[in-house]
């Protein structure tokens, strides 16, 4: 093998070099190459990740957005069934949604009964405060809340919050807008169980991080509510507007509110705090006999020398009487003969009696010149041969139409100019009704404008039955009625609405089922 000359040993080591020199800039080329490819990848799979994620993220917030709106649904629902006043007034035309209630809602105690399981008797304040009423008000009162802005969790913002958007009311086809007063005129027309008209609810949710809504309207329907659903009271006070004395009642007690009254309640007795109102006085029935001021002793219904009823009953048997006043004189009572259904519609007032003094009317044996007739405590109700109908407390009503000022609002305009107007300022000038402590009235006694208060002290629980008035007096209201017993004043022994065949007003309605929702475009 022939050497190489070194002019062409140098020539191959130069193209060597060059060949070295090219290759090794391809591969730096590829290698830059695929580390752009990897960063490029790398960079489009984050970008893809965080979409995703965000994607995701968004979507869990939308559905935590309908989850608050639900929640705030329900708790809406709640408070509508528990304060069914606020189902009848639209938002915002009525001011029961302004935002300026707040504080007053946070006191309001929301309508039903509460029991006085102390023990011992209490008063109306003392009664809503005992640990299980107060549980139930806690719980009640702080979904009143939902008519304004409301997180969900007041610890956690994050967790979302909701807002009552607008409430309007329909009528019973469900499209057409309703007022609050064609509610109303539905309730008092319809029958019971039937839907006087729909609530419409539009409500909005909001989840802050990320930020995201939701709105939903849901419909409602409005039923007509059994009026016997209403607890019955005993005792109705219908505007306790000064301080009440401290009697005790056995009764169930129903007031709006527990301002001013210091009465106090037997143990196993409730406090009805209710928004109905008293139901309308009946029509007077026209030509019955007028006794004027009753002052001596009388027997109703009246009697002749041998005892015998010479009255005329209406055809369900009730014997019906105008009176001015009672105001009997000492040694006179007022006797209601057992068994005798027996009406008093009173113009004026029932003076404070003397203590010899009674309003007689309870199941037991009555000598009427010389005529007796019996009433089987055993078994009262039985009817008797001579026309009577079998005796109950309530066979003996007294209505009263007095008023200060102006009629009340319960009298029929027929009745208007009946009642006695004790319009001056001067002391005792207002209608009321003094109650015996020491006697044996049995008696449903009706005046919504009315006061009343009881004379003496008394030990025989004087009033039976049911009395429903304006308000209790205070000790030195009424002159000889200074209501300072300590004794029972009243007891409850008429229990149902039928009894006395009348229902309250503005019964509100039964909030029944969610009957449509919808989801709306958020505003």
């Amino acid at each position: 093998m022939s050497k190489l000359s070194k002019n062409q040993s140098i020539s191959n080591l130069i193209w060597l070099w060059q060949k070295s020199n090219q290759e090794s800039g391809n591969t730096l080329i590829i290698a830059m190459s695929l580390g752009l490819l990897l960063i490029a990848a790398t960079t489009a799979a984050i970008v893809s990740s965080t979409r995703n994620k965000t994607n995701v993220t968004a979507t869990e917030a939308s559905v935590q957005a309908v989850e608050v709106a639900e929640l705030g649904v329900t708790r809406s629902h709640n408070f509508l069934a528990q304060n069914p006043e606020f189902a009848l007034a639209p938002k915002p035309a009525n001011p029961k949604w302004d935002a300026s209630n707040a504080p007053i809602l946070a006191t309001t105690i929301p309508e039903g009964s509460y029991a006085n399981t102390s023990g011992t008797k209490s008063t109306c304040g003392q009664v809503l405060a005992l640990p299980t009423n107060q549980t139930a008000i806690t719980e009640a009162s702080s979904n009143s809340e939902f008519i304004f802005a409301q997180n969900v969790d007041n610890s956690d913002a994050n967790k979302g919050s909701f807002e009552v958007l607008n409430y309007v009311l329909r009528k019973p086809n469900g499209q057409d807008s309703a007022t609050t007063a064609e509610i109303i005129a539905n309730n008092d027309s319809f029958g019971v169980g039937q839907v006087i008209g729909f609530g419409e609810l539009t409500l909005r949710s909001n989840v802050p991080d990320p930020n995201s809504r939701s709105q939903v309207k849901v419909t409602i329907p409005l039923v007509k509510r059994q009026p016997d659903q209403i607890p019955f009271p005993g005792v109705w006070l219908s505007g306790q507007n000064t301080a009440s004395a401290p009697s005790s009642l056995k009764a169930d007690l129903m007031v709006t509110t527990c301002d001013n009254v210091n009465l106090n309640i037997e143990p196993g007795y409730d406090v009805i705090i209710s928004s109905v109102t008293f139901p309308k006085l009946p029509a007077i029935p026209s030509g019955i006999p007028d006794l004027g001021t009753i002052t001596n002793e009388i027997h109703l219904p009246r009697v002749n020398s041998s005892g015998v009823v010479t009255d005329t009953p209406d055809s369900n048997g009730i014997y019906h009487y105008v009176v001015d006043g009672i105001n009997l004189s000492a040694n006179q009572d007022l006797n209601i003969i057992p068994g005798y259904k027996v009406n008093l519609y009173l113009r004026g007032r029932i003076e404070p009696l003397p203590n010899s003094s009674v309003v007689i009317h309870e199941c037991s044996n009555m000598t009427v010149n010389g005529k007796l007739y019996t009433c089987d405590s055993a078994n009262p109700q039985n009817a008797t041969s001579d026309g009577r109908t079998g005796y109950t407390n309530f066979n003996f009503k007294i209505f009263g139409y007095g008023h200060s000022g102006t009629p009340h609002a319960t009298v029929n305009p027929s009745d208007a100019n009946f009642g006695t107007n004790y319009s001056s300022t001067s002391p005792n000038n207002f209608p009321y009704v003094c109650l015996r402590g020491n006697g044996e009235t049995m008696a449903f006694i009706f005046a919504p404008d009315y006061s009343v208060g009881v004379a003496g002290t008394g030990s025989n629980d004087g009033f039976q039955g049911a009395l429903w008035v304006k308000k209790w007096v205070d000790a030195g209201t009424v002159s000889g009625c200074t209501s300072n017993t300590s004794q029972v004043a009243a007891v409850q022994t008429i229990n149902a609405w039928s009894d006395v065949g009348l229902v309250p007003q503005n019964i509100p309605p039964l909030i029944d089922n969610i009957s449509k929702w919808e989801r709306e475009a958020v505003n």
